[in-house]
C-alpha cells in the first residue's frame, strides 16, 4: 500500500516522515520493519529508540496530565543533565538540553533554578564560538575555539583567524588544559574555570598564532564565555578531511548525503573502532575516524 502523504497528515505523521520513516495505515514504520501507531510514537508510548529524542541521547517518556476538563498526553525528552524538553520543542530546536528543569503542557518550560551546583555544561559558548564537551566518566574536558575578524574581499575570507583545540581534566572547580591547533606539536598551557552556572573562563599562558589579531586575548587576563546552546556530547573532535560524510551506521555502504568540512567541530556521542558517532548542528550520524584530526579524537 502506498505511504500516506506527510503534507496532508497530522503532526504525528509529519514527525514520523521528517525522521525518515514511512507511514502506512496510520502506523510509523521503522527501518527494521517494526511499527507502531504514529500518534503513540509521537507521544512516547512506543518506538522510543527511533525517536528524535533518542537520536539526541535523551530518554523519551510518555506524560499524561489532568487539565481539569480535559487530559493532555504528550512526549517528553529527558536528558542526563537533569533537564527535559517536549519532544516537539526539541524537534523544532526551540528547546535544548539544559534549558528546562521540567516541561508540562500547562506551564511549558520551567527554567532550571538559579541556585544549582556549578557544573561545566557541554555546549556552544560566546563570544566567537567555543564548543565544549565533558566526559562524565573520565572527567576529560575538550573544546575547540574559533573566531575571525576582518574580511578580504579578494580572497572572500576572513583576514585574521584564531583557532585552537583544548583538553584537560575537570576536577569539579577547574581544569588545567593544554591547547593546540589540530595536527600541530606546539602546545600552550592554560586554565579553564566556571565562575557561575552557564559561564566559563579560559586563560592561556601565551597566545596562539593569529589570535593576537583577534579580540579578546587569552593571555591578558583570560576570556569569559556565556553558554549559548547546551549540547549533548562526551567529547569534541575536529574534521581533517575536505569532506567527511555522515553514515547511517558504522559501515562504508551506509554513507548518506550530509557532510562536514575541514575545521568543523563535532560533538562525539559514542565511538567504536574506526568510527565515531557525532553531531554537527542538526545533523547526526557516524563518521570515519580517519576523517578527523588524530590528536582531537577521544582517548
Amino acid at each position: 500500500m502506498a505511504a500516506e502523504p506527510a503534507e496532508k497528515a497530522n503532526p504525528a505523521a509529519v514527525y514520523c516522515a521528517k525522521l525518515g520513516y514511512s507511514l502506512s495505515n496510520g502506523d510509523c514504520v521503522f527501518p527494521d520493519g517494526t511499527r507502531c501507531p504514529a500518534w503513540h510514537f509521537y507521544r512516547g508510548k512506543c518506538g522510543q529508540e527511533w525517536s528524535y529524542c533518542a537520536k539526541r541521547g535523551g530518554r523519551f517518556e510518555n506524560r499524561v496530565e489532568d487539565r481539569g476538563s480535559w487530559t493532555a498526553e504528550f512526549g517528553v525528552c529527558v536528558f542526563e543533565v537533569v533537564s527535559e524538553c517536549s519532544e516537539q520543542d526539541l524537534f523544532d530546536s526551540s528547546c535544548s538540553p539544559g534549558d528546562c528543569a521540567r516541561w508540562s503542557s500547562a506551564v511549558g518550560c520551567e527554567p532550571l533554578p538559579s541556585l544549582t551546583p556549578l557544573l561545566l555544561a557541554s555546549g556552544s559558548y560566546d563570544p566567537g564560538t567555543l564548543n565544549v564537551a565533558v566526559d562524565t566518566d573520565s572527567h576529560t574536558v575538550t573544546g575547540f575555539y574559533e573566531n575571525h575578524t576582518g574580511w578580504d574581499e579578494r580572497l572572500k575570507a576572513s583576514r585574521f583567524s584564531c583557532e585552537f583545540f583544548l583538553e584537560g581534566t575537570w576536577d569539579g572547580n577547574s581544569a588545567r588544559i593544554q591547547s593546540w591547533y589540530p595536527s600541530s606539536e606546539n602546545r600552550i598551557g592554560g586554565v579553564l574555570t566556571v565562575p557561575m552556572h552557564g559561564q566559563l573562563e579560559v586563560t592561556l599562558d601565551d597566545e596562539h598564532g593569529g589570535c593576537a589579531n583577534v579580540e579578546p586575548r587569552f593571555d591578558e587576563g583570560g576570556v569569559s564565555f556565556k553558554l549559548r546552546t547546551a549540547r549533548l556530547g562526551r567529547a569534541i573532535a575536529v574534521i581533517a578531511s575536505e569532506k567527511a560524510f555522515f553514515h547511517d551506521r558504522p559501515a562504508e555502504d551506509q554513507r548518506g548525503s550530509p557532510y562536514v568540512t575541514r575545521g568543523d567541530a563535532i560533538y562525539v556521542l559514542e565511538s567504536e573502532p574506526g568510527w565515531v558517532r557525532g553531531s554537527f548542528r542538526k545533523t547526526e550520524g557516524w563518521l570515519k575516524a580517519s576523517d578527523l584530526y588524530t590528536d582531537t579524537l577521544p582517548k
